[in-house]
């Protein structure tokens, strides 16, 4: 026996047909719309695709995070019909998101930018970098940075890490941001910050594999050219007690003084190798100031460098630049020398001394100088003096300048 339902037809008549027909003919209208409405949500789905590929492609090619970044804004402002789009980040990606107090604006898209502008942590931003979900607001917030429209903030997250938020923003009196579109865009930047965190991580590697050189090119200069040079160096000291002519003796003696000096190069730049790679290292901004303060003069500039400056704090570091900017314009300006050497010295103490061999300190110079470079050695606990050149020039007695303070 067949289970099977058969209908027959004389359960529905001619009058049964009328009312779906009336339904059909009333949703006819409604199609077009859902169409469109499918239709354009399929295509923002293919633009976030899209973007997203094209993000990840950039990452994995190596391309600057920075440079990448700045394409994040700039798609986001785009896809989102957007007028402002920032990102904002830690300042230190290793602090935890509950500590953090405030965030960096590193990227702008759009008019007004206001690149290093701090943020506070607070309100939606808050709620978007520690809560690790999107904020929409019809109307701005209580930080004025977000303007008086539409705000939409997002997370920067790579799971349990929070690099920062991207916010993005319209003018007053447009239509707020559509919940779909919230959530592609969460997407976008969750692969944004994914790519970022992956792109920092290869940065890292290549740094380690950076340092690794460094060490071997330093353990290779400390332990074989040092050796060799000082080596060089007490053969010829034995040279200069077997020969009784002056002039070889004299030339003797100033290549030991030279291989001494080089044997001081290397170990400064020993010590250069081993400076961190996120701050310019103070031997070359001391450096960029004997440059910038020395151009436009004909005389003769020597600097030497001795010890680890790069272990000098950065409260003295400061002092340093400030003190051989001050000498080298007073020497510059005052002295009319031909020759001018900048000597700093690292080891309990921080040693700048700054001589010349020209006319000498004049009598009408103003102290104001002088008194600076004083009370900067006193409140760093140190001294500073000044006498004659320990070589005096044709021009006069020249200018030695002695400043100290003991390293912490």
């Amino acid at each position: 026996m067949s289970n099977a339902h058969t209908v027959r037809p004389e359960l529905f008549g001619r009058e049964d047909s009328a009312p779906a027909k009336t339904s059909v003919t009333d949703l006819r209208p409604i199609f077009p719309a859902v169409s469109a409405r499918l239709f354009e949500s399929a295509q923002l789905r293919c633009r976030w695709t899209s973007a997203t590929s094209e993000l990840t492609t950039e990452f994995l090619a190596a391309t600057n995070p920075d440079t990448v970044l700045c394409r994040v804004v700039e798609r986001v402002r785009e896809l989102t019909d957007s007028d402002r789009v920032w990102v904002a980040t830690s300042p230190d990606s290793d602090v935890p998101a509950d500590e953090v107090t405030e965030l960096v604006i590193t990227q702008w898209a759009g008019a007004g930018a206001q690149h290093g502008r701090r943020i506070p942590v607070t309100g939606p931003v808050a709620e978007a970098f520690r809560g690790s979900a999107s904020v929409t607001m019809p109307a701005a917030g209580e930080i004025a940075l977000f303007g008086d429209g539409p705000v939409l903030v997002l997370p920067l997250h790579t799971g349990a890490t929070a690099l920062g938020v991207v916010a993005a923003t319209r003018g007053g009196g447009q239509p707020p941001y559509p919940s779909e579109m919230a959530e592609w865009c969460g997407r976008f930047t969750g692969q944004a910050a994914l790519a970022l965190h992956l792109a920092r991580a290869q940065q890292r590697l290549r740094e380690l594999d950076v340092f690794a050189d460094r060490d071997r090119i330093a353990r290779d200069l400390h332990d074989h050219v040092i050796q060799r040079v000082f080596a060089i160096g007490l053969s010829l000291q034995g040279a200069i007690g077997r020969t009784h002519h002056a002039d070889v003796r004299r030339q003797l003696c100033d290549a030991v003084d030279d291989l001494q000096e080089v044997i001081t190069d290397i170990r400064s730049s020993v010590y250069d190798l081993h400076a961190g790679p996120h701050r310019t290292r103070l031997r070359q901004r001391l450096i960029d100031i004997v440059r910038q303060q020395t151009e436009h003069s004909d005389m003769q500039v020597m600097t030497q460098f001795s010890g680890p400056l790069d272990a000098v704090p950065a409260e003295l570091a400061d002092h340093t630049e400030a003190v051989v900017q001050e000498t080298i314009s007073n020497a510059v300006r005052h002295s009319h020398a031909d020759i001018l050497t900048i000597t700093v010295i690292i080891d309990d103490a921080l040693t700048i001394t700054v001589e010349d061999n020209g006319t000498g300190i004049p009598s009408d110079l103003s102290p104001s100088g002088l008194s600076n470079l004083a009370a900067r050695a006193r409140n760093a606990g140190g001294h500073f003096d000044h006498c004659p050149a320990t070589r005096p020039g044709p021009h006069g007695p020249g200018t030695r300048t002695t400043w100290n303070a003991p390293m912490p």
